[in-house]
């Protein structure tokens, strides 16, 4: 039994959310859908998940919690909820957030992942809809529903899962790139011989 928390507000990062994969692309691993959110520190979101961490701990391990918080309190294979400045050199977006790594399992079901508008942006196979792909990618700003949970059958830790996923706006993508825009873009007939090459000349005046 878990604890399930509301996210308001966060940054995508890490994401798998068309067709599941397996943990390190090992097929010995079962696939699985992924996220990571990434939420501002001291933000009242990172002291409700701080909190619902410590409760968690508390009603699984009583007086051992503090013993196992700290035996897993920096490893991200046994604690989901990390400081992200502790990997700021290494990823965009980490500084200054903390990082609540999340992922769904098959067997629970695809996960429902939803446009600004409420719609949906895979369908049940995990393609995106018509005009969905490029909606969510990382660094775009998200909200939804996730649950913390405490394990023992691998050791002893604490895990993240996530049912829903609402894309909420833009944000600039990380790795200095940003998606993929089609707007201005409309269907067009086919273009005459004489058409495209004029086409082709433009092109290379671009040089």
């Amino acid at each position: 039994m878990g604890i399930e928390i509301k996210i308001p507000e966060a940054r995508m990062s890490f994401e798998v959310l068309g067709a599941p994969e397996s943990f390190q692309g090992d097929p010995k691993n079962t696939p699985r859908w992924s996220c990571v959110w990434l939420i501002p520190a001291g933000s009242a979101t990172q002291k409700a998940v701080d909190a619902a961490v410590e409760k968690l701990g508390v009603e699984k391990w009583g007086k051992k919690w503090p013993s196992i918080k700290k035996a897993i309190a920096s490893n991200p294979l046994k604690m989901c909820w990390q400081d992200g400045d502790n990997k700021s050199e290494d990823y965009d977006g980490y500084a200054g957030h903390w990082a609540l790594s999340t992922h769904r399992k098959v067997k629970d079901g695809r996960p429902i992942i939803l446009d600004n508008d409420a719609s949906p942006i895979y369908d049940a196979q995990g393609n995106f809809y018509p005009g969905k792909a490029g909606r969510l990618y990382g660094g775009c700003y998200i909200r939804g529903t996730v649950e913390i949970y405490g394990y023992d059958n691998t050791g002893s830790g604490i895990a993240g899962s996530f049912s829903v996923i609402q894309r909420i706006r833009k944000g600039d993508a990380f790795g200095g790139g940003k998606p993929a825009d089609a707007s201005g873009y409309a269907a067009v007939d086919d273009a005459d011989d004489s058409e495209a090459m004029g086409a082709d000349e433009a092109t290379e005046d671009l040089g």
